[in-house]
């Protein structure tokens, strides 16, 4: 087969051409044999596995704008519902008994919902909690294309300094070696900023730490190459500890819930309650973490990166605008 398929191919040859309909016929037993061969090994996975295995039904898809079939996977949201079911029926539960949640939005999931659990059985399904996080701290904290949409222009502003910084030590080769040097001189390890991943907004509350974690250094840094360390013109120290601040507890929801070990829905409700009645309520105070202490040379205290960040109390009428709540519960509320 593959040696009457080579002769399609261009070049020199001993093979003749091929025609048209010779080609699409051995195109067709390359996919029989291809799907046959491929199918016996998923059953013989699935009829070993000690645990319900997920599998894709291979079939050709055909290409509307070029009439192309390519040979692809179609998923079966049939299937996942078969052993929903089934894994209800193990533990003595109806389906109606069932409160869907998931920890992600996949395509299978909202379909075995839409198509199946809920036009059969009446079970609602609820969309992933820690995305609806993310896009009310993305709309609270005024992360919107166009600056005069913004609901925060102030920490939209503050947030997009941070992550030029940021920004500024990634790419600059030089400024890097200097900023790595400077660690293993003061602290005897190098502690990397992450880079905000943009599809997962609340990603930031890690690189706004680690730039809490690492002001000195920091701070020394700029000083030694003849520069003022930004985020300390103005306030904008206590904007970037005011912000952490307030977005780090709905961080820690949506890491509890897709990377805890067994998430419960019933758990990411209590801490969404537990945000709105205190974090987010405007009437609360808010608890503002600090920059770890110098020690006694005057130098960051290598034992106190290590520790939990220092925190005072401050009541909400004295936040700086950046950190204002009312945007944000108004956002967390819908």
């Amino acid at each position: 087969m593959f040696k009457e398929m080579m002769a399609t191919a261009a070049g020199n040859t001993p093979y003749p051409e091929l025609p048209a309909e010779r080609v699409k016929d051995l195109l067709v037993e390359m996919y029989i044999a291809t799907k046959k061969a491929v199918m016996s090994n998923m059953l013989e996975e699935v009829k070993n596995a000690p645990l319900p295995i997920l599998h894709h039904m291979i079939d050709i898809w055909t290409d509307k704008g070029s009439g192309r079939k390519t040979l692809w996977e179609r998923p079966r949201p049939g299937v996942l519902l078969e052993i929903v079911k089934a894994i209800l029926h193990e533990f003595g539960l109806r389906t109606s008994d069932l409160a869907s949640g998931t920890a992600d939005s996949g395509s299978d999931v909202k379909s075995v919902s839409f198509n199946g659990l809920h036009p059969q059985f009446g079970v609602l399904w609820n969309w992933c909690f820690c995305h609806l996080m993310v896009k009310a701290a993305e709309d609270g904290f005024g992360t919107h294309v166009d600056p005069q949409k913004s609901k925060n222009p102030e920490a939209r502003d503050m947030l997009k300094k941070l992550i030029n910084l940021v920004g500024t030590l990634h790419r600059s080769s030089n400024f890097k070696a200097k900023f790595d040097d400077l660690q293993v001189d003061v602290l005897g390890e190098v502690l990397k900023i992450p880079n905000q991943a943009p599809k997962r907004w609340l990603t930031l509350v890690r690189t706004l730490e680690r730039v809490i974690r690492l002001w000195h250094v920091l701070r020394k840094l700029y000083s030694d190459t003849g520069k003022t360390f930004p985020l300390e013109e103005g306030d904008n120290k206590d904007c970037i500890l005011q912000l952490y601040s307030l977005l780090q507890p709905p961080s820690s929801v949506t890491r509890d819930g897709q990377y805890g070990g067994a998430p419960m829905l019933a758990d990411i409700y209590m801490k969404c309650g537990m945000l709105k009645m205190r974090v987010l309520d405007p009437s609360e105070e808010l608890k503002v973490f600090d920059i770890p202490p110098l020690g006694e040379d005057s130098l960051p205290d290598r034992e106190e990166q290590k520790k939990a960040l220092p925190h005072k109390v401050v009541a909400h009428d004295d936040l700086r605008p950046v950190a204002q709540k009312r945007a944000t519960n108004s956002a967390a509320r819908s």
